[in-house]
C-alpha cells in the first residue's frame, strides 16, 4: 500500500520539524508514488536519514536522495552485517546490543539466557502450536515479519532445508534494533537462515519465488490494508500459510473485522485490524485454501492460529491437533455466559445511566463476560478496552466477581477520577489582548499563512505579558494539562526511577500525577506548583508534598537525586531565567541529575529537529539570545502560555553558564527506548538530561536502568489494576 498524503506529510514534519509547504508536499508525495514507498518504508527512511542516509543531505536534493529506497536498503544491511561480523562472543556482543528490547528469548551456545518479552516457555509452547500439523523435511520455509527470528531458527531446526526470514519495521526502526539481534543468534547457533529487508507489500512471488510454507505470524493487525498482503502472500504459498493474529468481535456470527483508527489496542498505533474467525478463515478461503483449521494461541485467548492448506500443494501431511475447535465449515459454539452476567435487569437499568453511543443494552437471556466487561469500558471510562485490561475483567467475572463489585472498581479507578476531576474545572473565558492593546501585535507569515505574534520590544513588554497571564489565572485552566495518569506521566515517573531517584523535586507538578506515582514506589518526592487548581485537584497522596508558590520565593533547604522540569521552564520570564536555573542547580544533589522537557527549536546534536525556526525574528537572532517574537492565539495569548522561544544550543549553553552538562549517553538511550512514543509526541523529544562534570555515576548504567524501568511498565500497569480488585 503506498504511502497516502498523511503519511508524506508527516514524514515531513519530522524531517522539517515544521508544517511543510504544499509545493514541498506536492513534490515529495509524486515522487513517493512514483517510487511505490509504503508508509512503513516512508517512516524508516526518515527516522535512520541521519545515520544512513546518503551523504548529500541538502533539501534541494531530499526527493531524489533520501528516499532512494534500494540504496538504503544496501547501506542498512552492510552496516548491520560487519557490526555483528566484528562482535566476539555472548558477553562482549550483549554489552554491545543489550539485554533489553529483544521480543524473542533465546539460550545461546554457552549458555547465556536473552530474556524477550516472550519467554522460552511461551515460544516453545507456540512453536508446538505452529509446527506441530507440519512435517518440514525437504520443504521450503519463508518467514514474513520474522523479528528476532526465533520461528526461522525452528523451522531450520526441525529440517526445513531452505529458510527466508523477512522484516522491515522491527528490523530497520532504531527502537527495536531487531536487525542485528536477528543476525547475532543466527552467527551464533550456525545456523544457515537467508534473510531479506523486505516490507510486507514487497512479498510477492516475483520478488522471493515460492515456498512451501509461509509464516505469517503477528502481522495481519499491524497491516493497514491486511486483504490485498493476504491475497499476494498467499501466491507465495504452495502448500500452506499459517496465520496468527490478535482477534476482536467474537461475538459477530459473520466475517467482520474492527478498526483501530487511534492507538485503541495495547496503545500501539501501530495496531489497525481485529478481525474476527470467520473473517480470517473466509479471507483465506478467498485466496484459494481449501483447508483452514483453527486454535486459539495457547497463552493469548484473543489471539488464533490458522493453518491454510491447498489441497493441489506439496503433500505436506495435516497430523490430528487435539486442541483445534473449528475449520472453516464448523458453527462456533456458543460462549458461557458467566456467573451474575444474566441480571437483564440490572443491566437495563446500568444502560439507561452510563449509555454510550456505540450500543445500547438490548433485553436479552444472556451476556458473556466480553461483552460485560466490555459495556463498562465504554460506558464509565468512554473508550474501548486495551487487551489486557480486557482479558482481566473477563477473568475476574469468570471468577465469581459480581458486577457490583466490578462496577465499583471502575468508578474507583485512577482513570474514571482523573475524568471526573477535569470535568469540575470551570472554563472562564481570556481577555482578549488583541482588542486591548493591537500595538503590541504583528500577522507574520509563516508557509504562506499569517499567524498572530506579540512583539516583545522591550523587557518591559516581556514583563506585561508574565503580569497579565498571572492576574487572568492562565495555568488554572487544564488546555495541553491534564490530572490524568496517562501514558506520558507513567514514562516520565519511569524515566526518573531509572535515574536513580530516591528523591524528586518537580517544578511545575501541577496535580502531581507523576509525583503520585513515584511515592506509590517508595521514592521521596516534592513538588512546585502556581496553579490555585492544581491544588484543588492533586492527587491525595502527595497533596501534602506540594508547595504553593513561585520557586524562588520558596523556603526548600534540601537536595534531590533528580530535578524534574517538564514543560515548566518555557513559561517562566526569561529575564528571570537566569535566576531559576541556578536555584534549580542548588536544589540537585552533588551526583544526581536534572531532567528538562522544554520547546526547543532548530538541530540538535542528540534529537534532531523538533521544529526548524519559523519566524524571521528567530532566524536572525539565531542562538544569540532567546526570543522576543511569541506566537499567539486569536486572542493575543501566547500559544501555552510560553515566555521563553529559543533554541536548544541557547538552551544548553544556559545550563552550561551554572555548571550543569549534558548527559548524551543516557539521552541518547532514552531516544531509542522510547523511538515510537517519541514519532507520537514529537514535543517530549526535547529532552535534557543533565548533570554536574564531577557526577560519579556510570552513565552506561543509568541508562540501563532507565531501559529496565521502561520495560518494566507495561507489568507495572497490569499489576495497578489487579490490586484495584484487592
Amino acid at each position: 500500500m503506498i504511502a497516502s498524503r498523511q503519511d508524506v506529510q508527516h514524514a515531513l514534519r519530522t524531517i522539517l520539524g515544521r508544517e511543510p509547504s504544499e509545493i514541498t508536499l506536492n513534490c515529495w508525495v509524486s515522487e513517493v508514488q512514483r517510487r511505490n514507498l509504503s508508509a512503513v518504508q516512508l517512516s524508516i527512511l526518515c527516522l535512520t536519514r541521519n545515520e544512513f542516509g546518503p551523504q548529500n543531505k541538502s533539501m534541494h536534493h531530499t526527493a531524489l536522495d533520501i528516499l532512494q529506497w534500494d540504496d538504503f536498503v544496501e547501506r542498512f544491511v552492510k552496516a548491520k552485517e560487519e557490526q555483528i561480523s566484528a562482535l566476539g562472543g555472548p558477553a562482549a556482543a550483549l554489552s554491545e546490543l543489550g539485554v533489553g528490547s529483544w521480543f524473542h528469548s533465546f539460550e545461546l551456545s554457552d549458555g547465556t539466557l536473552i530474556p524477550g518479552n516472550k519467554t522460552l516457555g511461551v515460544l516453545k509452547a507456540e512453536f508446538d502450536a505452529v509446527f506441530a500439523p507440519l512435517t518440514l523435511d525437504g520443504q521450503s520455509v519463508l518467514d514474513v515479519g520474522a523479528w528476532n527470528g526465533a520461528f526461522s531458527f525452528e523451522a531450520k531446526r526441525l529440517g526445513a532445508p531452505h529458510v527466508l526470514a523477512t522484516d522491515l519495521y522491527t528490523w530497520a526502526h532504531p527502537s527495536f534494533r531487531g536487525f542485528e539481534k536477528f543476525l547475532y543468534v543466527r552467527k551464533d547457533s550456525g545456523l544457515d537462515i537467508d534473510y531479506r529487508v523486505l516490507d510486507t507489500h514487497q512479498i510477492r512471488r516475483d520478488v522471493v519465488g515460492e515456498f512451501d510454507v509461509v509464516l505469517f505470524l503477528g502481522v495481519f493487525y499491524h497491516l493497514q490494508d491486511p486483504i490485498t498482503v493476504i491475497a499476494s502472500i498467499a501466491e507465495v504459498a504452495t502448500s500452506w500459510l499459517i496465520v496468527e493474529t490478535h482477534l476482536d468481535l467474537d461475538d459477530v456470527s459473520h466475517p467482520a473485522m474492527r478498526y483501530y483508527p487511534a492507538a485503541e489496542l495495547a496503545e500501539d498505533p501501530t495496531n489497525w485490524w481485529g478481525p474476527n474467525q470467520q473473517c480470517v478463515e473466509r479471507l483465506l478461503t478467498t485466496a484459494g485454501f481449501s483447508e483452514i483449521h483453527f486454535t486459539r494461541n495457547p497463552f493469548h485467548p484473543l489471539r488464533g492460529i490458522f493453518h491454510a492448506r491447498r489441497t493441489n500443494g506439496s503433500a505436506v501431511g495435516w497430523r490430528s491437533i487435539p486442541s483445534a475447535t473449528s475449520a472453516v465449515r464448523d458453527q462456533k459454539e456458543p460462549s458461557p455466559v458467566s456467573a451474575g452476567a444474566t441480571d437483564v435487569g440490572w443491566l437495563d437499568a446500568l444502560g439507561s445511566h452510563i449509555g454510550r453511543a456505540y450500543r445500547r443494552f438490548r433485553p436479552r437471556t444472556d451476556w458473556t463476560s466480553r461483552e460485560v466487561a466490555t459495556a463498562l469500558y465504554r460506558g464509565i471510562l468512554e473508550r474501548d478496552p486495551d487487551p489486557t485490561g480486557l482479558q482481566d475483567h473477563i477473568e475476574f467475572i469468570s471468577s465469581g466477581m459480581l458486577l457490583e463489585q466490578m462496577v465499583r472498581a471502575f468508578v474507583a479507578s485512577r482513570e474514571f477520577r482523573s475524568r471526573i476531576l477535569e470535568s469540575f474545572v470551570p472554563v472562564t473565558p481570556l481577555l482578549d489582548l488583541r482588542a486591548a492593546m493591537p500595538d503590541m501585535y504583528q500577522s507574520q507569515p509563516v508557509d504562506g499563512s499569517p499567524i498572530i505574534v506579540y512583539i516583545a520590544r522591550t523587557d518591559d513588554d516581556i514583563s506585561r505579558m508574565r503580569k497579565l497571564i498571572e492576574k487572568h489565572g492562565y495555568y488554572d485552566r487544564f488546555g495541553v494539562w491534564t490530572p490524568l495518569i496517562d501514558r506520558d506521566k507513567v514514562i516520565t515517573a519511569a524515566i526518573v526511577r531509572g535515574l536513580g531517584a530516591q528523591s524528586c523535586f518537580e517544578l511545575g507538578c501541577f496535580t502531581g500525577p507523576v509525583l503520585s506515582l513515584l511515592a506509590e514506589t517508595g521514592v521521596s518526592v516534592l513538588g512546585a506548583e502556581v496553579s490555585h487548581t492544581a491544588f484543588a485537584l492533586a492527587h491525595p497522596n502527595v497533596r501534602d508534598s506540594m508547595l504553593f508558590g513561585d520557586l524562588l520565593s520558596l523556603d526548600i533547604g534540601r537536595r534531590f537525586d533528580v530535578v524534574l522540569c517538564m514543560d515548566a521552564l518555557e513559561h517562566v520570564s526569561p529575564l528571570l531565567l537566569d535566576a531559576y536555573v541556578e536555584r534549580i542547580v542548588s536544589l540537585v544533589d552533588q551526583d544526581g541529575y536534572v531532567y528538562i522537557n522544554s520547546p526547543m527549536w532548530g538541530q540538535d546534536r542528540v534529537f534532531g529537529v523538533f521544529e526548524e525556526p519559523y519566524l524571521e525574528e528567530w532566524r536572525s537572532v539565531g542562538h544569540a539570545s532567546y526570543w522576543r517574537h511569541w506566537p499567539c492565539d486569536d486572542k493575543g495569548w501566547p500559544l501555552h502560555g510560553h515566555l521563553v522561544w529559543a533554541s536548544s544550543t541557547w538552551w544548553e549553553r544556559k545550563f552550561r553558564e551554572y555548571g550543569l552538562v549534558r548527559d548524551t549517553v543516557i539521552e541518547r538511550a532514552i531516544h531509542r527506548d522510547l523511538a515510537t512514543f517519541f514519532e507520537q509526541a514529537i514535543g517530549r523529544r526535547c529532552l535534557f538530561v543533565l548533570r554536574r562534570p564531577g557526577n560519579r555515576r556510570s552513565s552506561e548504567k543509568i541508562a540501563a536502568a532507565i531501559h529496565a524501568e521502561l520495560g518494566k511498565r507495561q507489568r507495572a500497569r497490569r499489576a495497578v489494576h489487579a490490586q484495584s480488585y484487592g
